[in-house]
């Protein structure tokens, strides 16, 4: 690879501190499995594990370090969700498009709006599932711009 962005997307966490990463989230995951049948019993949503999630910066994991995440490959980043999945399997679909989003934003150029996105997530935030491009949109592209009217907020296409 003769990209430096894309080898430092593609760079992952030597064993040793990928190790650690683990064992800084798997208390995490234990008390996200304590709840977790009862949470699918009584239909309950997800609203507190994803704060626990987010307050330990896990939908910062694929975040470059030099940008404030854990800077973790795509297999890293599979093996936690594997574990998360075990705790509570909603999550990992929960999360889903979140991670999505973020590897969209990673297959982008550098720029300030890539940046503004990992800052928010850095800050906690974390996408929901209602994203997307319509039409013939290149990976990486984004096209919808959304400006303030009388009304609230309209799509500008």
């Amino acid at each position: 690879m003769n990209n430096p962005t894309q080898e430092r997307i593609m760079s992952e966490l030597n064993r040793t501190e990928f190790a650690e990463l683990v064992q800084h989230f798997r208390p995490l995951f234990a008390r996200i499995a304590e709840g977790a049948s009862a949470r699918e019993t009584e239909r309950t949503l997800l609203h507190e594990p994803i704060r626990w999630l987010k307050a330990a910066r896990f939908g910062t994991l694929r975040i470059p370090k030099e940008e404030g995440g854990f800077g973790v490959s795509l297999p890293q980043l599979f093996a936690l969700l594997t574990e998360l999945a075990e705790a509570d399997s909603n999550l990992p679909q929960a999360l889903r498009a979140h991670f999505a989003f973020i590897e969209d934003r990673l297959n982008q150029p550098a720029s300030e709006d890539r940046r503004r996105w990992f800052r928010r997530f850095v800050d906690g935030e974390l996408v929901g599932s209602g994203w997307s491009e319509i039409g013939a949109v290149k990976l990486g592209e984004v096209n919808t711009q959304v400006s303030p009217d009388e009304g609230g907020m309209a799509d500008q296409r």
